[in-house]
């Protein structure tokens, strides 16, 4: 085994003792899975969890397996702490196995910290120390009479190989787009955009890279704002792909921008719609003719027009203009299947 590998290791059992803390999702999940628990209910919970893989005596067997799964999920804030480590050792697929094989026979501990469900009983999560909590002198009796804000529970064997895939430490990132963040960004948003690259979905082939590296080059406050949803843009525009059967020379970046902007665009114009509509009229009413709500974030959508507009602007140095206050679409005047074309042209 290399000693890089070994140092990855090492390094990800000294995170996991250091403790995972609880987000909102998990606690989410807590509280609807098992109806709003108690600390103690939580600690028995989690307590039959790191005593036995079975859970078949448990009323909560299926759900205790999902709660572990979400438990030893590696959040951004963990891959950051590696990404220094993966991005100089050249990881490959077989340095991948050698970390599953060695955490299926060894299993790392990590101490729980789900001390949000009760403030009263356990300390807050901003003055809980990681650094001064050692697994070993986290007993069960002491967890249990609220003296520590913790429990320790092991990585189920079967979740081993799901942890470490999810750390991506295989994934190559392109050279460009490393020296890119390298040279135009500070600690830690270096890190977080290396992670965000590396869990992305979309290929790294020509197009993509020159789109993303126009990107971080154009400037600190445009990138950084603009960031996460360029890679969430190059991950949907790769999955159409796929999808669509289209090669690279086919894609068209900045025209399937421009759909996005128009797909915005037209959201909006059916949320406005939508509520003009319900000032002057009555919800009932309007369910009863077939108008359904749109599930629409009306703040979301102005916010990716501005998004597009800005990295439309820094890569392609243009914009696409369009109109806001279209015409409305009176569909009375298609007849039904005649004009279905026509209708579908007028609508895209």
């Amino acid at each position: 085994m290399k000693n890089s590998v070994k140092q990855l290791i090492e390094q990800i059992k000294s995170l996991l003792s250091k403790g995972i803390y609880l987000d909102k999702e998990t606690i989410h999940f807590i509280d609807s899975t098992f109806f709003n628990p108690g600390p103690e209910e939580l600690h028995k919970i989690l307590s039959t969890a790191a005593d036995s893989t079975d859970f078949s005596d448990h009323q909560f067997d299926a759900e205790i397996d999902s709660l572990l799964q979400l438990l030893f999920f590696p959040d951004e804030n963990f891959q950051v702490k590696i990404e220094d480590t993966i991005e100089s050792s050249f990881f490959s697929k077989e340095d991948e196995c050698l970390v599953i094989r060695y955490f299926s026979n060894h299993p790392p501990t990590a101490c729980i910290f789900f001390s949000d469900l009760e403030q009263s009983d356990f300390t807050k999560p901003d003055s809980i120390k990681p650094d001064s909590i050692k697994p070993d002198s986290i007993k069960p009796d002491s967890i249990k009479s609220g003296k520590n804000p913790g429990i320790m529970i092991k990585m189920p064997e079967d979740g081993v190989e799901a942890f470490v895939s999810r750390l991506r430490i295989s994934k190559a990132i392109h050279e460009e787009l490393i020296c890119a963040v390298d040279k135009g960004f500070e600690q830690p948003l270096c890190l977080q955009m290396k992670v965000g690259i590396r869990n992305s979905r979309f290929v790294q082939d020509e197009d993509n890279i020159r789109f993303l590296k126009s990107l971080l080059t154009s400037g600190r406050k445009i990138a950084a704002e603009c960031f996460d949803f360029a890679v969430r843009f190059l991950d949907e525009t790769s999955l159409d792909e796929t999808r669509s059967g289209k090669t690279g020379k086919e894609k068209n970046l900045y025209q399937t921008l421009v759909n996005k902007k128009r797909l915005c665009f037209k959201n909006l114009k059916k949320a406005e719609t939508f509520f003009k509509r319900l000032k002057t009229g009555n919800m009932e009413i309007m369910m009863s003719q077939g108008v359904r709500m749109p599930h629409i974030d009306i703040e979301e959508e102005r916010a990716s027009i501005r998004k597009i507009d800005m990295i439309s602007l820094a890569v392609f140095d243009k914009i696409e203009y369009m109109e806001q206050n279209q015409s409305n679409i009176d569909m009375g005047h298609y007849m039904a299947d005649t004009d279905v074309k026509k209708m579908i042209n007028d609508l895209y």
